[in-house]
Parts: C-alpha cells; structure tokens; sequence
C-alpha cells in the first residue's frame, strides 16, 4: 500500500513539474504588460496565469501535501492544517 503511495507521489511531483513550467511561462508573459490599460488579449493572458496558479495550487495542495501528510500517517484536516503541517515538515518548492 505504501509503495503504491510513493508512485503517486511521483506522479503528481511529475504533474506539479508541468504546471510549474506553464505557471512559468504565462507569468513571464505577463510581466511587460500595464495593468493599467489591458487589451482583451492581455486580459486573456492574466487569466490563463490565474488558472495556472489555481491549477499548480491545487495539485500542490490538495493532491500532493495530502499524500505526504497520509504517508507520515497524519489525520486529515483542513487545508490550513495541510499547509502549517507542510511548513513544520519544511516542504517548499526547492525541497519538492
């Protein structure tokens, strides 16, 4: 059971690694625009990052954070809980 666990796991840092590369891209497109004065294309543009951000947030959050909190045999909580147990176990994006 555990070891079909840690293949998810890999998977979903597999997912997480594809979405950090999109979250990447749409951000660097983003950065020359003024938001002040946004054409419908750039409006565009800031939603996609916005989706991309939604999208990694939830893969970080709600698919990977939760498996690593069952691995360590962690009651499930709420998703402060996930994030401040995440934080003590010194998970971040350079350890992942």
């Amino acid at each position: 059971m555990t070891e079909d666990k840690l293949n998810l796991l890999k998977k979903q840092l597999q997912q997480m690694q594809k979405a950090t590369a999109g979250l990447e891209w749409s951000l660097q497109r983003c950065q020359p625009l003024d938001s002040e004065q946004l054409s419908a294309e750039d409006e565009e543009k800031f939603e996609t990052l916005t989706a991309r951000f939604a999208r990694m947030s939830d893969i970080l959050i709600q698919k990977i954070f939760r498996l690593v909190d069952e691995l360590d045999l962690e009651s499930p909580g709420t998703v402060r809980d996930l994030i401040n147990r995440a934080e003590k176990k010194k998970i971040n994006r350079t350890s992942i």
